[in-house]
């Protein structure tokens, strides 16, 4: 969207509109909200890769430096130790399981951001500075 050319940006939306609309056709009927949920994420991944192509073409440029991949991983890691912790601890429903669980993935979710390189202490310490000096103005 930032490099001057919206027709792309807007074709891209309309793909990845059709495509979560069609699959949710499929998809729905069968598998319920999960259903939903996956062909809401082939949509946006439709939309992601396709407009990072966009951006390498338009840019002439050979590489990236960008997160999308390490974010996936994350996603798909943290999923699956979701799905551990489910199995594995015991749970009795109560909001204490569910802030236990919250703050092990949280907790497990900054670890991963910073062993893939997504996030680095100086970025943070970047943000807070901008995030206090807007404060301060406000």
């Amino acid at each position: 969207n930032g490099i001057g050319k919206p027709k792309i940006n807007s074709n891209l939306i309309i793909y990845g509109t059709i495509m979560n609309v069609s699959l949710n056709f499929f998809l729905i009927p069968r598998y319920g909200i999960n259903g939903a949920a996956f062909s809401t994420m082939m949509g946006y991944l439709l939309m992601a890769l396709s407009s990072t192509y966009y951006l390498k073409k338009n840019l002439k440029i050979s590489k990236l430096n960008f997160p999308l991949f390490e974010g996936v991983i994350i996603g798909i890691v943290l999923l699956l130790f979701t799905n551990y912790l489910k199995q594995n601890l015991i749970l009795t429903g109560t909001a204490l399981d569910q802030v236990i669980v919250l703050t092990i993935l949280g907790i497990s979710y900054v670890i991963l951001l910073f062993l893939t390189r997504v996030v680095n202490i100086r970025e943070i310490k970047s943000i807070l500075r901008l995030y206090l000096k807007w404060k301060v103005f406000k």
